[in-house]
């Protein structure tokens, strides 16, 4: 499989690089998509397809860190990989 990264698919990986590395906490997808823009759903898509490319990974967070009731909910971080991809274009 391709890794190759087109230019949304970056845009996405930089911004989450950047949310994560202000809290280093896993980000959930819709603060992602408030922060470009995007609706939920397409940021929850791309995550995962980053997330297949290798870019990022995915859990799900602990109870104390969304306590209630309900599912618990999926966040995201990057990988190692994603950090290298973006040293190696600084």
């Amino acid at each position: 499989m391709a890794t190759r990264l087109t230019l949304r698919q970056r845009a996405f990986l930089e911004k989450a690089l950047d949310l994560y590395r202000g809290t280093q906490r896993p980000i959930h997808y819709s603060t992602l998509a408030k922060k470009l823009g995007v609706g939920r759903t397409t940021a929850y898509m791309m995550l995962r397809l980053l997330e297949e490319k290798g870019y990022v990974a995915s859990e799900y967070a602990s109870q104390e860190e969304h306590p209630g009731p309900g599912r618990r909910q999926v966040v995201f971080y990057p990988t190692a990989k994603a950090d290298t991809v973006f040293e190696q274009l600084a």
